[in-house]
């Protein structure tokens, strides 16, 4: 979703809904995160107004315990982007993040790693679709967001997986199973 005409508290609402929309079983809604800086100010207020409380709260960066604090939303410094942008980056790269936005992952060539930060670099030839008349990698910015907030999969060893269909491995358990029925039936 992609609107440069709707007003950051009107965004916040339609976010809040969505949210609620996507809750899981137990009813909770889905968890929203939104970046603390410029309109993410106001968008940050709407959403706390309107009683949402399933968000991300700042991290303490230097802790080494990563406890959040009290402060909602994310803000970027230059170290905390460089780290949201790698780890989207790697996700990305393999593939337990999957984008299917082509206007997304085009946007993303549009950022450049330099020494000390990652910066958005202007694609002015480019047309905006977004008819912002300035596009500021926001697409990105809201996946590594998203991202960000994914719950890490349980990790799981080789041989607690299923063998893969079709395989030695597989019909080999097919074969045992029918023959422990066939013995059943004896």
């Amino acid at each position: 979703y992609a609107n440069p005409y709707i007003k950051s508290e009107q965004f916040a609402l339609l976010c809040v809904a969505l949210c609620q929309w996507c809750c899981d079983k137990d009813g909770t809604p889905a968890k929203m995160v939104w970046e603390n800086v410029g309109p993410g100010v106001m968008f940050g207020k709407k959403v706390i107004e309107v009683g949402f409380r399933n968000f991300h709260y700042r991290v303490d960066d230097r802790s080494i315990f990563g406890k959040p604090t009290d402060m909602p939303g994310w803000m970027p410094t230059a170290e905390s982007k460089r780290l949201l942008l790698e780890e989207y980056r790697v996700a990305l790269g393999n593939r337990t993040f999957v984008n299917h936005s082509r206007e997304a992952l085009e946007e993303c060539l549009e950022f450049e790693y330099t020494a000390n930060s990652v910066d958005h670099v202007s694609a002015s030839n480019k047309q905006d679709p977004t008819g912002a008349r300035s596009n500021h990698g926001d697409r990105v910015m809201a996946d590594a967001l998203g991202k960000m907030l994914m719950v890490k999969p349980i990790e799981q060893k080789p041989e607690d997986l299923p063998p893969p269909p079709g395989s030695l491995a597989e019909r080999r358990q097919v074969h045992e199973r029918r023959e422990r029925q066939r013995q059943r039936w004896l």
